[in-house]
């Protein structure tokens, strides 16, 4: 499955499968952040938005294998 920044920060699980795999950050502290902040962490660390880089065509993005 294919997530967005946006997708990514929007749920603690995912959040933690793709931003977060060490689980420093604890759940109160990704509720204490708007959505909007933590895309923005998404973006600086990863870039672009998935959604967008396929649409330029640059590169992959989250991609959920099992």
């Amino acid at each position: 499955m294919k997530y967005t920044n946006r997708e990514v920060a929007e749920k603690f699980d995912r959040w933690q499968e793709y931003y977060d795999p060490s689980a420093t950050m604890t759940e109160a502290e990704f509720d204490a952040l708007t959505i909007d902040e933590r895309e923005a962490m998404v973006e600086e660390a990863f870039g672009t938005d998935a959604a967008q880089r396929e649409q330029q065509g640059d590169g992959d993005d989250y991609n959920q294998t099992a």
